[in-house]
């Protein structure tokens, strides 16, 4: 029976999605066929037939139960394998399956540490490592590695230092290079980008080159550029799994949970990684539901399986089970090193009213230099406070950071726009510290922080709408609290349910402004487009942010439908949006509507220095008349603004191949 397990979970390694069959064969058959698979398989991987031998590996062990001394003769074939196709995810769960096997091949151990590493798997890493100190041969691998190490624990210095102790060969001195570059980057941006430079020239094709850049131009805080970066190695390298979640991180990091969840779908579509599937299933529940239901293959055997069953598990009214946790075998050290349990629990206590062991629990997060939400996570430890004892806490980054660790959420701080709910809360705290006039709350936020809404609030201004919306205690927004929390909370609830759940909500709100044309808005998507254009309609000449929305919006539904006049009098009418560059660009597709092509070519080379759409527009006029300096010049000007669209790239490719056609 114990060997029979072996071959059934080596199968499972080997072989992801593929069924089992057993086959019963006299003891001389099987014997003699074991013998030939070995020799066969050993000749097609020194020959180089490395997908023809994992499938002979595969169909032998599915067949037969063979002694222990023949199990490990595969097993070792099997890392070997794995180790020419360098398949790091499937080494990965070789090595939780069969460490004694894993650890005695250099490569294979290297491979599977490093993805360890990439998924922040700590414990494997390390128990990997520490087995091939002072034994390397691949030594320039173990370097890069180690120096990932350093990196990942934020430890700069020592990555630097390292480094800097010696240059390696070929494309692992593009490790190095890229490395250095992104080590540099925060002190010297020039220096960064020669050592990128210089790992360009040595091998352009090399995928680290884009992805350590990618990171950099994330840093100096060109997003667009570096999200272009993050998607070409996506593609280039479609297989991977590990370059889509490279994408869903960077997506995360910025907030646009949406994307981050596709990308992680798409990876998980490729491989089956436990910590991408953690990702996946914890940030649907938190943030916003992926059409995906993120299968367990029955095949799985990696260390988070535990993990994984315990999470489908859960009942769709709870975030955590604390008895059903206790019934799981190996959940608990998996998930005593998780992110995604620290806030599935703290949602759960929240919810359940537990709020003296939620501020506890707060306190003591073991994860607080790293926190995903360092923002969301302070401010709920301020709303305790000030809910238990009607104080904030004044030195709470002193409390819970320590030397120059930064929190992920402040190094990406500076690029992106903070909910106005934060920043007047962090404000409020600052001038209480500073005895400046000012300090008490105003009524509304006080109403707010004092309700049953105030920990719902939090997670739906954080964009976290699925753990908002668990939190929800009331049907209707008291008037008296935040204008911005009814608008939010409908929007939260269309993405996660539906625009009818949506409009229902909205029906049951006190009416102001923003919120009618949201209203309005939800009635046109709802199939009622009369009530809501006319809704929308009424608000087109107030002049306030409402009334330019508002016409807005209805501009461009009659610009789609083809009413160019009514478009032209809506626009016209909102004298913000008139002298909008949004208006503008409005007229001149009016304009282009009703086939005055010169007057949309005069706004258009009115708002040439402001305007992406007037630089194609024209760009496109040049191409017509064969002006290709023209189309040339104003395509690039474009592509630095909208370095991600792909049509602009495009077209410039084609004036350049024009150009060079000469």
């Amino acid at each position: 029976m114990k060997k029979f397990a072996i071959i059934l979970a080596l199968v499972a390694v080997l072989s992801v999605g593929v069924g089992v069959t057993y086959h019963y064969q006299s003891q001389a058959n099987v014997a003699a066929k074991q013998s030939y698979g070995l020799f066969e398989t050993r000749q097609m991987i020194d020959d180089g037939k490395y997908e023809m031998a994992k499938s002979v590996i595969e169909d032998s062990l599915r067949s037969l139960e063979i002694d222990k001394n023949e199990t490990e003769n595969w097993l070792h074939l099997g890392v070997e394998v794995l180790e020419h196709l360098e398949n790091t995810p499937e080494l990965m769960l070789f090595y939780q399956r069969f460490p004694k096997i894993v650890i005695t091949h250099e490569k294979g151990s290297m491979l599977a540490a490093r993805g360890f590493l990439v998924m922040r798997q700590m414990d494997e890493f390390v128990k990997i490592r520490e087995k091939w100190v002072e034994k390397e041969t691949l030594s320039d691998a173990w370097f890069l590695i180690d120096s990932d190490y350093f990196i990942i624990n934020n430890q700069r210095q020592e990555a630097l230092m390292l480094l800097g102790t010696r240059e390696l060969e070929g494309a692992f001195e593009v490790g190095r290079l890229v490395r250095s570059a992104l080590i540099t980057a925060n002190e010297d941006i020039k220096i960064a980008w020669e050592f990128l430079e210089k790992a360009y020239r040595l091998d352009p094709q090399n995928p680290e080159v884009r992805t350590y850049r990618a990171q950099i131009l994330e840093k100096v805080n060109r997003l667009q550029m570096a999200r272009t970066e993050y998607e070409s190695v996506v593609s280039n390298y479609p297989n991977n799994p590990f370059y889509p979640d490279q994408l869903g991180e960077f997506f995360r990091r910025h907030g646009d949970y949406e994307r981050a969840l596709m990308s992680w779908v798409r990876s998980a579509k490729t491989h089956l990684l436990g910590k991408v599937w953690l990702k996946g299933v914890f940030w649907s529940r938190v943030t916003t539901p992926v059409d995906y239901d993120w299968p367990i293959p029955d095949d799985y055997s990696g260390n988070l399986r535990p993990v994984m069953e315990f999470l489908t598990g859960l009942n769709d009214d709870r975030f955590w089970d604390e008895d059903l946790f206790k019934t799981i075998e190996g959940t608990k050290e998996s998930l005593a090193n998780s992110q995604e349990t620290f806030w599935l629990r703290l949602i759960q206590m929240l919810h359940d009213g537990q709020e003296a062991e939620a501020m506890k629990f707060i306190q003591f997060d073991p994860f607080s230099q790293w926190s995903w939400n360092y923002t969301l996570n302070r401010t709920l430890l301020q709303i305790l406070s000030y809910r238990q004892t009607g104080r904030f806490i004044q030195d709470l980054e002193a409390r819970i950071y320590q030397d120059d660790i930064l929190p992920e959420d402040e190094l990406v701080r500076g690029r992106k726009v903070q909910h106005p709910f934060f920043d007047q809360l962090d404000q409020l705290v600052r001038n209480t510290r500073l005895d400046l006039p000012g300090q008490r709350l105003p009524q509304d936020l006080n109403s707010l922080l004092l309700s049953d809404e105030a920990f719902s609030a939090a997670f739906i201004a954080a964009g976290w709408n699925g753990a908002g919306l668990f939190l929800r205690s009331m049907e209707s927004i008291p008037e008296e609290f935040p204008k911005w929390l009814a608008f939010e909370t409908a929007r939260a609830i269309q993405k996660n349910v539906s625009a009818e759940a949506a409009l229902s909500f909205v029906a049951e709100q006190h009416e102001f402004d923003h919120l009618k044309l949201y209203k309005g808005e939800l009635e046109i998507l709802t199939g009622n487009t009369e009530a809501g254009l006319n809704r929308i309609l009424s608000l087109v000449t107030d002049d306030s942010p409402v009334g330019f929305k508002a016409a807005w919006t209805l501009g461009l539904a009659y610009i789609e439908h083809g009413n160019f006049n009514e478009a032209r009098i809506i626009i016209e009418s909102q004298p913000r949006l008139k002298n909008h560059l949004l208006g503008k660009e409005m007229l001149a597709r009016v304009s282009l509507g009703e086939g005055d092509n010169e007057k949309a070519k005069e706004i258009y080379e009115s708002i040439k220095d402001e305007s992406v759409e007037a630089k194609s527009f024209l760009a496109r006029i040049a191409l017509q008349e064969e002006d290709w300096e023209t189309a040339r010049a104003f395509t690039e000007e474009a592509l630095i603004q909208a370095p991600e669209n792909m049509r602009l790239r495009t077209n410039l490719q084609y004036i350049i191949d024009q150009e060079n056609s000469k």
